[in-house]
């Protein structure tokens, strides 16, 4: 059984925006945090890790059936004993399209850094891509399903092989009243490492889930 480190992140942002044009509309974020690893095994505590980074983006209704939001920035790290930490591009891109009344589909694009937690003092870039369709059901609009996938690849810094992540998911939601909703949920993902004679492993979730709130 592989040890793991539980991670203990915190963040604070701020931002600004300009609207542009009646529907799309330019922003900033710039935000700084922390994020500390605690062992589940015998092992001293490691370093934490700070960042400080910033976005500048665009949101809005690009055209009558699509819309979303595009941000890139840079982001800067560093372990509070000094150990190299990555300093890197950060993208994050959504894209919504509605294909008719009752469904649409969503394109997402996202490069991050985040500490590993796997390996001490050891941060990767993870890139990843995904899809995902909404389908509204019946004829009522209390039905909702979904059903969507992903693909990541992460590199560690320190040069460690890569591994990639499969995943998949399937979505039932139903509006029992305007502040209920049930749902049902099932996910698949498969981790699979690039090293040879690397094995990998897959999870299966099942989700049920009651939401409250307008």
């Amino acid at each position: 059984i592989r040890n793991l480190y539980d991670l203990n992140p915190w963040r604070a942002t701020v931002g600004f925006g300009y609207q542009a044009f009646p529907k799309t509309s330019f922003f900033g974020e710039i935000y700084y945090g922390q994020t500390a690893t605690t062992p589940n095994f015998d092992a001293p505590k490691n370093p934490h890790v700070s960042f400080i980074g910033g976005f500048l983006g665009v949101r809005g209704q690009f055209t009558e059936k699509l819309s979303g939001v595009a941000k890139a920035g840079y982001e800067s790290r560093e372990f509070s004993d000094k150990t190299p930490a990555p300093s890197a591009p950060v993208v994050n891109v959504s894209l919504n399209h509605r294909l008719s009344r009752k469904t649409s589909i969503t394109l997402d694009y996202s490069r991050l850094n985040e500490v590993s937690i796997q390996f001490a003092r050891e941060s990767y870039t993870a890139d990843t891509v995904s899809a995902h369709l909404a389908q509204m059901l019946g004829s009522n609009g209390k039905w909702r399903g979904s059903l969507g996938g992903s693909y990541s690849r992460i590199e560690y810094e320190s040069g460690s092989a890569p591994y990639g992540r499969y995943s998949a998911n399937f979505g039932l939601a139903y509006q029992i009243q305007l502040w209920l909703s049930a749902s049902l949920g099932y996910s698949f993902d498969r981790i699979q490492y690039v090293a040879v004679g690397s094995s990998g492993y897959d999870i299966n979730r099942v989700t049920l889930g009651l939401a409250v709130g307008y």
